[in-house]
């Protein structure tokens, strides 16, 4: 199965170790902001560096099979990781979500987990299954 990790940017180290998880049981993950060499989005220099990690990112997305939405409590309105699950969303693409929804439009989410570990055992069941 080929998923995206939509995570806040400050989170890449946490979620490159989801991503080994993932790739050990057969999974790829198409998220390749996990990899980008800045430390911050705001060390971004240059508008065409923006727009590059911003296609980057949709086209990700667009390759994936689900998309894997991290929660990090209370509710908000802003955030690139909202666009990409809106752009996942509009694609068809299976919508997971890990933690409590922080919007209402996460309410349309297909599967709520309450942790990752539950995410990991679900993923391998739905692998055995393709």
């Amino acid at each position: 199965m080929k998923i995206y990790l939509s995570a806040r940017y400050s989170e890449q180290g946490l979620m490159r170790l989801r991503r080994e998880e993932l790739q050990d049981n057969g999974h790829e993950v198409t998220s390749r902001w996990l990899d980008e060499k800045y430390k911050s989005f705001e060390e971004v220099a240059t508008r065409e560096e923006v727009l590059e990690i911003a296609i980057r990112d949709l086209d990700d997305i667009y390759a994936c099979d689900v998309l894997i939405a991290f929660t990090y409590g209370g509710k908000t309105t802003h955030g690139v990781r909202f666009h990409e699950q809106g752009y996942a969303q509009a694609l068809n693409k299976e919508l997971w979500l890990v933690g409590e929804p922080e919007n209402c439009m996460q309410e349309l989410f297909n599967l709520k987990f309450d942790d990752w570990n539950d995410v990991v055992v679900h993923a391998i069941c739905c692998e055995a299954l393709l």
